[in-house]
């Protein structure tokens, strides 16, 4: 795909993640959601779409675009998923990694 095609391409996420100047507050933190309105609707679909599940302990998960993601932290804090997150954004990669280490999660 050229890059005059792509509009939201790397240099842009990149961007748009340095422009930031700060990571993203945890979605759950100490056994309670901590997010805005979105955060809590989308914490309840997930809470009903999983318990449909015999268990989640364990389990991979894997985010697409999770370039400077408050996600993966929650779906292993929350959840007990083993998190993985691709992106192509190196800076928003970065992020994510640092958001991991902040909340004490391991991930790749």
């Amino acid at each position: 795909m050229s890059s005059s095609l792509d509009k939201a391409g790397e240099s842009y996420w990149s961007s748009f993640w340095k422009s930031s100047g700060t990571l993203p507050p945890p979605a759950y933190q100490d056994g309670k959601i901590t997010g805005s309105y979105v955060v809590k609707e989308l914490d309840q679909f997930f809470t009903d779409t999983f318990k449909t599940l015999n268990h989640t302990e364990g389990l991979e998960l894997l985010e697409a675009g999770c370039g400077n993601s408050i996600w993966l932290s929650y779906f292993n804090k929350k959840f007990g998923f083993n998190v993985s997150g691709i992106d192509y954004s190196e800076f928003g990669c970065n992020q994510t990694r640092s958001i991991l280490q902040r909340d004490e999660v391991k991930g790749n």
